[in-house]
């Protein structure tokens, strides 16, 4: 081993590495970001890069695979944000006007009430919807859908995802600096939850469909059974047809009276 190979392997070089995709990520998803509806697929490609580079530790450059995830996910990202921001928009409206009022009209307070409670369709989808466009080639409904279901089963990792978010946000707005680390640092944090939320999902749908081509397979096998059964009937229903009252019924067993009379 040369003297460069041992550097390269040296424990420090590598955590240097690693703190250098970190900052690369973190700036490319700040840069991309700066649109603003292009949030969505820059938290995508932020997360899907974060788990290739960081976790799987792949060789792949981290600023090719942040692009590539961005390319794939824009579309679906663009949309998803725009529905975000429209909905939090007439959200914010909704309670301004259920809190203030509209002029002279005041509103009950179960007005108040319903417009803080709309607030939960945005919490139990938010904490998954871009990992799931990261990490899986599915439709935008559906990933809305597996986002929800996510996060409704996994009540304390979407809470603790949502405070890892918010933390993160205050520092960088505290400590702008800190704005080249902390996205690629909370995509990694949560994402030692997200992965784990991720393969037990999937390992509960492996496990529903193995149980279900099992039930078919044995529906298959009773319809078998029962046809062969019937087949099996008919066969001898047909050969008693065809051999006729004499080889059914024993008349040996009478005797014949002439009549006396």
């Amino acid at each position: 081993m040369t003297s460069y190979d041992k550097y390269q392997n040296n424990r420090f070089f590598k955590l240097g590495g690693k703190l250098g995709d970190v900052m690369i990520l973190s700036l490319l998803w700040l840069l991309c970001s700066l649109p603003v509806v292009t949030v969505g697929a820059s938290t995508a490609a932020l997360y899907f890069s974060v788990i290739k580079c960081l976790r799987e530790k792949t060789e792949e450059r981290p600023k090719d695979l942040f692009f590539r995830a961005f390319r794939a996910n824009a579309k679906q990202g663009i949309i998803a944000t725009v529905i975000y921001l429209v909905y939090s928009a007439l959200l914010a409206i909704d309670i301004y006007v259920s809190r203030n009022g509209m002029g002279d009209l005041t509103l009950p307070a179960i007005y108040e009430k319903i417009a803080y409670a709309l607030i939960l369709p945005i919490t139990f989808t938010l904490p998954f919807i871009f990992p799931c466009l990261g990490r899986y080639t599915n439709t935008l409904k559906n990933s809305f859908k597996n986002s929800f279901l996510l996060s409704a089963t996994h009540p304390l990792h979407t809470l603790a995802i949502l405070l890892i978010t918010a933390a993160g946000m205050l520092v960088s707005v505290l400590f702008p600096p800190l704005v080249t680390v902390v996205p690629a640092l909370c995509a990694l944090l949560c994402s030692l939850m997200i992965e784990k939320d991720f393969e037990q999902a999937a390992e509960t749908r492996r496990t529903a469909l193995e149980r279900a081509a099992e039930e078919k397979r044995l529906a298959e096998e009773r319809s078998a059974a029962e046809a062969a059964a019937a087949e099996a009937a008919a066969a001898e229903l047909e050969a008693a047809r065809k051999a006729g009252p004499a080889d059914n019924y024993d008349i040996s067993a009478y005797e014949y009276h002439e009549d006396t009379d």
